[in-house]
C-alpha cells in the first residue's frame, strides 16, 4: 500500500474499522513511515477522547448549583 492509500485509512484504522487485509497493509506502512506513525498517535488520542465523552449524570450538588445559577439569571432578566 502506498502512502496516500494508507494515509486515507488511518482514521478508520485507529477506530479498528478496517477489514483485516486493510489493517495489515496500514500496519505495514505505519511501521516504515514516521509521518503516519505520528498521525496514528494523534488520531488514537482523539479516539480516546471520543470514548471519554459519554454522558453522565451530574452530582446532586452540581445539578443544584447550575439550576440555581440559571434561575438567578432568568429572574434577573425580568427586572
Amino acid at each position: 500500500m502506498d502512502h496516500d492509500g494508507a494515509s486515507e485509512l488511518l482514521g478508520v484504522y485507529v477506530l479498528d474499522a478496517c477489514d483485516e487485509s486493510e489493517a495489515a497493509d496500514v500496519r505495514a506502512h505505519v511501521s516504515t513511515c514516521e509521518l503516519c506513525t505520528s498521525e496514528v498517535a494523534v488520531l488514537a488520542d482523539l479516539a480516546g477522547w471520543l470514548g471519554a465523552s459519554e454522558a453522565t449524570n451530574p452530582s446532586a450538588e452540581l445539578r443544584s448549583r447550575v439550576l440555581d445559577e440559571g434561575h438567578k439569571h432568568t429572574h434577573k432578566d425580568d427586572e
